[in-house]
């Protein structure tokens, strides 16, 4: 009875530190989104920045930097999803955030947190500043590729332009955010003119040529219509 009851007593132990644990990794990776996002968004002094930099032992190393915003289309707007949504657009975001993390590790390439709105922010540096765009652009098409075949869904990523002093990032995430307006006024605009109304004049009508049926041109009536159908719809 005494080595089942040690027995349970370690399990139960061991339940403890992984509960912990977990809890701790959570805690962490907040802090750390916190202090990543307060530095790009320029809302600290470079002491302040510093310092946080330091005890969470992360070292910027470029000289040229840029910062990536990745959202989910179908996801963009938060504040009207339900709650069941709100959980999927969580989990979501953290299928991304381990792709870009996993993908911006490989290049070497910077620092990966979560940002405001469930958004995935890249903070990507580099030595070599000549070939950061063309980097920064691959990393963001393989990003693009990966989510697609993991969640089959339309992932838009606006990349912000480089910029030389970290006390500048917030320029480059603002680039960003524009980037991803400019992205989605377009898609927008696409769906917008899917769901148009279709316009059919009235002398273009099934009814204006039924009744004009028996006339000897009728067939020219009937091509005139379709012309004028197609010119007033195409000008949508």
């Amino acid at each position: 009875i005494q080595i089942g009851e040690k027995i349970d007593e370690r399990r139960k132990n061991e339940e403890l530190i992984g509960r912990l644990s977990t809890t701790y990794h959570k805690n962490h990776l907040l802090v750390r989104s916190d202090v990543l996002m307060s530095l790009v968004m320029g809302d600290k002094t470079r002491e302040e920045n510093d310092r946080e930099l330091e005890e969470l032992g992360i070292t910027l190393w470029g000289n040229a930097f840029r910062v990536a915003v990745i959202e989910i289309e179908d996801y963009r707007d938060v504040h009207s999803l339900d709650d069941k949504k709100k959980q999927e657009r969580a989990l979501i975001a953290f299928v991304v955030y381990n792709v870009s993390q996993e993908i911006v590790e490989k290049y070497g390439a910077g620092e990966v947190f979560q940002g405001k709105e469930y958004r995935t922010v890249l903070l990507l540096e580099s030595n070599k500043p000549v070939e950061f765009c063309r980097e920064s652009r691959a990393i963001a098409e393989e990003i693009n590729g990966r989510l697609k075949e993991i969640l089959g869904m339309k992932t838009n990523i606006g990349i912000g332009g480089c910029i030389r002093e970290r006390q500048d990032l917030f320029h480059s995430y603002e680039d960003a955010l524009d980037e991803l307006k400019k992205e989605y006024s377009g898609i927008r605009l696409e769906r917008q003119k899917r769901y148009l109304p279709f316009t059919i004049a009235e002398e273009c009508s099934f009814q204006s040529l039924y009744d004009q049926r028996y006339s000897d041109k009728i067939g020219q009536l009937i091509n005139a219509a379709m012309r004028k159908i197609e010119a007033d719809n195409n000008q949508q």
